[in-house]
């Protein structure tokens, strides 16, 4: 605001100075110099207070600062007399002093002097009264008290602090909160009238204090009694067991009396008669367990002569010693051997009672349905309770052996005759035996004559039990001569039915041979034939055996590629013309192929020539098919050339296609969106597809100044006369309109007469006014030129103006003079 106010002075004297020329001093004036004012008035209100700078001489503007003091505001801080409202102050009254600037003339001149305002103060401060309140009314030891000062006022009305302090009593621990403090009595005061707190509570306005005391009486209260009980955790069964409650204690009287009791059980515990009065302990015997409950409890409730308790409880286990009984023991157990190592017995386990667990498992060991080896052995049955309590008991197991093993003879053997007795391997029997086997023998002859022979096996035991088993053997003629075939012959195809030597075949056979035949063919076919050999013997056996006669044709036709073929690309893939292959083969060629695709990539491709024949043979060779890429994208949508105003972003989106690639990115430097200087700057687009074939163009970017035209006082439609200096006035800006600094822009001013409505074609020589030439204000970032007219005829002028630093040109801005 200031900014602006000052400038619009400095126009007004600019433009006063051109036109008149006249000579000024500004002298700022304060009437009155220093002022002494009241902060209040008779009613009570602030009081008005008004600056008066309306004396100055040759002043058209003013600008108020405050510098010191309390703060306050300024009804106009531009105005010749601003007024504002006098603050508060304290007893000592306070002093504000201000800072006048005045400013006029042309040039403009500035000139500052300092006025004070002493603010005194008219109000008198009164004391504030403290006053406490108390809750509860009555106050016992232990409980919580609030110590209330809210009732406490000030006769100005003015905000009141809060001190809390104990003067005397025992020594508490206040809580405060505002107004308020707690504290909790103390829990432990004189029998039987208690004891007394006092407090002060001491209030102030900022400036005067007040103070109240209060006085809180605690009263003592009776406390009940403790009670302290000890009992042991665990005791035997049958053992004393001793409560002890000497632990008890009473703060006031003392224990009064002691009153014992079993709160929980079974077991439950016979308790003596003893003295209520004097019994702080008390023995008795533990009772024996009959149930798995195991825990007494028990409680001791202590008086006082006021009659009032406290209780504990405690408890006992009673630990379990008597063992459990066994009954139903096993009698002894006689068992026949199942295998060398005995024999598995099983037998009813024994039962087992307990006064506290009842009805228990009884283990055996060895157990039911272990093994037992051959002889006597013991078994022992033992069972303990939860407690550990144990017992057992034992009983025999006899294992003995009377079964005779079991034998199993050989297969029968049936066997080829090797003559009138014929030596057979007839294998060994086997036998199992519970206990195990000592020996096994047969009745088998030597040699077997053609036919049935039955062979008898005995095996048998330690304990003299033997087993039998028999087994058939039997002698035949059914073999048949072993053939012997000539190796396989392999041959290459002379003809479609080829004639091949196949060698002769040998037998042998026991017996002996009778003949020898094959099933030959005179002429063998391309492919493998199979010739089977057959041989006899006397007994009309036959044996036969196979040979195989392979006729091949092995050789591939040969195959010749067409030439290699490079051609320039057209898209991403394209059709090639390549030519055709040629083939030839022995046989015949039955088939000539390639793998080559519909349109080719980009780069080398490899065409395989495929030829078959007859017989399936293959054979290949590869053509290449070159697709190279040399062609460059091309560049669309690339400006000329861009002019903007300064702060205005450069936008452009240049794209490039590629006949392969399609469209690849460009980059452009500066990048599109960047802020540009002042000037001129060049930027360049470029673009590479993926084979390296890239692209350049470039253009310029020129930033210029924003122009709002000429400023007041010029008037296009004004006549200014002739001698007159007209102040030619203007300020660059940015693309929103926002004034610039632009002290660098270098600037120039060139008139032209017009004549025809075109300007001259020379332009006019230029006289400015005064001696200060092309003047910039950097406070308003103001170009200002002013322009004599002395000399000039009368008509119209067109004014342009130039900036060095961009090179733009703006107007044409006319003036009419006139006589």
């Amino acid at each position: 605001m200031r900014r602006e106010i000052l400038s619009a002075i400095f126009c007004m004297l600019m433009a006063s100075t051109a036109l008149g020329g006249q000579t000024c001093k500004v002298i700022p004036q304060v009437s009155p110099d220093n002022q002494d004012v009241a902060e209040k008035d008779a009613r009570g209100l602030a009081t008005v207070v008004k600056l008066n700078a309306s004396p100055s001489k040759d002043t058209t503007g003013y600008l108020w600062e405050q510098t010191a003091g309390p703060a306050v505001t300024l009804s106009d801080p531009t105005a010749a007399q601003p007024t504002f409202s006098a603050p508060e102050v304290g007893p000592t009254g306070a002093t504000l002093v201000f800072k006048l600037t005045a400013s006029g003339c042309s040039p403009l001149q500035r000139e500052s002097l300092t006025t004070t305002v002493n603010v005194k103060n008219v109000a008198t401060n009164q004391a504030p009264i403290a006053a406490i309140s108390v809750t509860p009314s009555a106050v016992y030891e232990g409980s919580q008290v609030t110590l209330d000062g809210s009732g406490s006022s000030d006769p100005d009305g003015n905000p009141l602090s809060y001190r809390w302090s104990q003067l005397s009593g025992p020594a508490v621990t206040l809580t405060t909160a505002g107004a308020g403090a707690t504290f909790s009595a103390p829990s432990d005061v004189p029998f039987p009238n208690g004891t007394s707190l006092s407090f002060r509570l001491t209030v102030s306005d900022g400036s005067l204090t007040g103070s109240s005391d209060q006085i809180v009486n605690v009263l003592w209260v009776n406390d009940p009694p403790k009670a302290g009980l000890s009992c042991p955790d665990s005791v035997n069964e049958g053992a004393q067991v001793t409560l002890d409650g000497s632990g008890s204690t009473d703060s006031d009287d003392g224990i009064a009396g002691y009153n014992w009791s079993q709160v929980l059980g079974t077991p439950n515990a016979t308790l003596p008669s003893y003295d209520q009065t004097t019994a702080k302990s008390l023995t008795f015997d533990a009772p024996y367990l009959d149930s798995a409950n195991d825990t007494m409890t028990f409680k001791l409730l202590v008086s006082d002569v006021g009659l009032l308790t406290d209780s504990r409880q405690c408890s006992v286990k009673v630990l379990d010693i008597t063992a459990p009984v066994i009954s139903d023991l096993p009698s002894d157990i006689t068992a026949e051997a199942t295998s060398a190592a005995g024999a598995e017995v099983s037998f009813t386990l024994p039962s087992a009672r307990d006064n506290v667990d009842g009805n228990l498992a009884v283990a055996c060991a060895p157990g039911s349905g272990s093994s037992f080896p051959l002889g006597t052995s013991t078994v022992t049955c033992s069972v303990s309770d939860a407690a550990h309590n144990g017992a057992s008991g034992n009983f025999s197991v006899k294992v003995q052996d009377t079964t005779a093993p079991v034998v199993t003879p050989p297969s029968p053997v049936t066997k080829e005759a090797t003559g009138p007795g014929t030596e057979v391997a007839i294998g060994t029997a086997t036998a199992t035996d519970a206990v195990g086997v000592k020996a096994i023998t047969s009745d088998a002859p030597p040699t077997f004559p053609v036919g049935l022979t039955m062979v008898t096996w005995s095996a048998s035991d330690d304990a003299g039990n033997v087993g039998k088993g028999t087994q058939s053997v039997t002698v035949q003629d059914t073999t048949a001569p072993v053939v012997t075939a000539p190796p396989a012959v392999v041959v290459e195809a002379t003809a479609p039915l080829s004639p091949v030597a196949i060698g002769i075949a040998t037998a042998t056979d026991a017996v002996g041979v009778k003949g020898i035949s094959n099933n030959a063919p005179a002429l063998y076919p391309v492919g493998t034939t199979e010739v089977t050999w057959s041989a006899d013997d006397q007994a009309g056996n036959v044996g036969t055996a196979k040979q195989t006669v392979t006729v091949k044709d092995t050789t591939a036709p040969v195959v010749t590629p067409p030439a290699s073929v490079t051609v320039e690309a057209t898209g991403p893939t394209m059709s090639v013309t390549f030519g055709t292959a040629t083939a030839s083969d022995a046989v015949g060629v039955t088939s000539l192929t390639n793998d080559a695709p519909s349109v080719f990539p980009v780069g080398t491709t490899v065409v395989t020539w495929t030829a078959k024949d007859a017989a399936g043979n293959t054979g290949t060779a590869a053509q290449s098919v070159t697709v190279k890429d040399t062609t460059a994208p091309t560049l669309n949508g690339v400006p000329k050339s861009l002019t903007l105003i300064t702060g205005q972003a450069a936008t452009y989106d240049p794209t490039a296609t590629d006949l392969v690639d399609g469209t690849v990115p460009v980059v452009c430097t500066p990048a599109s969106g960047s802020s540009f200087a002042l000037g001129t700057t060049a930027v360049s687009c470029s673009a590479k597809d993926a084979h390296g074939n890239g692209v350049t163009a470039r253009f310029d970017v020129n930033v210029q100044y924003g122009f709002n035209g000429l400023l007041a006082p010029y008037d296009a439609n004004k006549a200014y006369k002739i001698k007159s200096a007209i102040p030619l006035k203007w300020q660059f800006t940015n693309s929103n309109g926002a004034v610039l600094a632009s002290a660098g822009a270098q600037p120039n001013v060139t008139i032209y007469h017009v004549s025809d409505s075109t300007d001259t074609d020379a332009a006019i020589t230029l006289d400015d006014a005064g001696a200060s030439g092309l003047q910039y204000d950097s406070l308003t970032n103001t170009w200002q030129f002013n322009w004599k007219t002395t000399g000039l005829p009368a008509g119209v002028y067109n004014v342009y103006i130039q900036s060095a630093l961009t090179g733009q040109k703006n107007g044409p801005f006319p003036v009419k003079l006139v006589r």
